[in-house]
This record gives structure tokens, C-alpha cells and sequence, in this order.
């Protein structure tokens, strides 16, 4: 299948003129961590596939699905993406045998993954420009309703959806 393509619509990057913007979506990143961290290691998310990891493993498309609610929330537009997370050293991002393996957020140029500790990042919040650094270790395939659909033949316990979306930020 081939790969839909990004929305060019929805830009935000770092800039000047912007910078308010993502400092904003840093926090927003930073609060659904945390919200994700406390959920996925209380006894509510036990039939959960990610219950009891602090590296969020089996999470993305869960908490990118709370992080793009939230950001949404607050006027920040951002879209989910499937696709594939590999070190450039080890992958060559092959069209013809990537898979959606790994779930993260698009706004504009900037992708931002809480979850990229399960791939031994240090950085409990990645936020990197598409094409730069740690950017291009991110494969994009489905975008948007795209990639919900693709989740939708994910583990049963690691779809995303709006209840649990809420659930997880109810405390925060």
C-alpha cells in the first residue's frame, strides 16, 4: 500500500513568529507524559497491553491519539501519523517493507512524540523537525483518519479512542 501523504495545510515550525505556539505545544506534550505515566501505571490501565511500563512501550497510538485531543483543545492543529520508527543506521526505510509499527504527532514540520522512550530515547517528550536530527528517524505512512484506521487492526488494547483519552487526562 502506499504511503498518504502529509497535509501541507496544517504548518507550524520552528520559527520566530511561532515559538510562543511551541512552547505552548511542548507543554501540552510534557502534561499528556506525565498523564500517560501515572495511567499506565495505575491499576485502571491493567488490561492494557502498556500497563506497568515507564517507557510508555505499546502507548503511542493511545497517548498520540490524547496528545492531538489535547493540542487540538488549545487551537494547535496536528494530525496522528502511522508509520515506522527506525534508527537510520539500522533501516532504510524501504517502501515496499515498511510497517506501521509506531504511532506520533504532526504539527506542520515538527513531529512530536511522547512516547519514544520505548526506542531508548532519553527524552521523555521528542519534538524534532521532520527532515532534521532524530526527525528523520520517523517513517511517516498514514496520516489523520488514515491512521486510526490503521490502528484499528492494532492489539485490541492499544487502539486509541476518545473514553480513554479522557480517561487518561480526567486527573490531570
Amino acid at each position: 500500500m502506499k504511503p498518504i501523504k502529509r497535509n501541507p495545510s496544517k504548518v507550524l515550525s520552528l520559527n520566530r513568529v511561532n515559538m510562543n505556539r511551541v512552547n505552548k505545544l511542548r507543554a501540552i506534550a510534557y502534561e499528556v507524559r506525565k498523564q500517560c505515566e501515572k495511567f499506565a501505571r495505575s491499576s485502571r490501565s491493567s488490561q492494557y497491553d502498556f500497563h506497568g511500563n515507564d517507557d510508555l512501550e505499546c502507548m503511542c497510538a493511545v497517548a498520540s491519539y490524547t496528545l492531538c485531543t489535547e493540542l487540538e483543545k488549545h487551537g494547535i492543529s496536528c494530525q496522528m501519523v502511522c508509520g515506522e520508527f527506525c534508527e537510520p543506521d539500522y533501516c532504510n526505510f524501504d517502501e515496499n517493507s515498511l510497517q506501521a509499527n509506531h504511532c506520533w504527532v504532526e504539527c506542520g514540520d515538527l513531529v512530536v512524540d511522547v512516547t519514544a522512550t520505548q526506542f531508548g530515547s532519553y527524552r521523555r517528550v521528542v519534538i524534532t523537525r521532520t527532515e532534521l536530527g532524530m526527525g528523520k528517524n520517523f517513517h511517516s505512512m498514514y496520516y489523520g483518519d488514515d491512521a486510526m484506521y490503521e490502528t484499528s487492526t492494532w492489539e485490541c488494547s492499544q487502539r486509541p479512542n476518545d473514553s480513554l483519552a479522557a480517561k487518561i487526562m480526567e486527573t490531570a
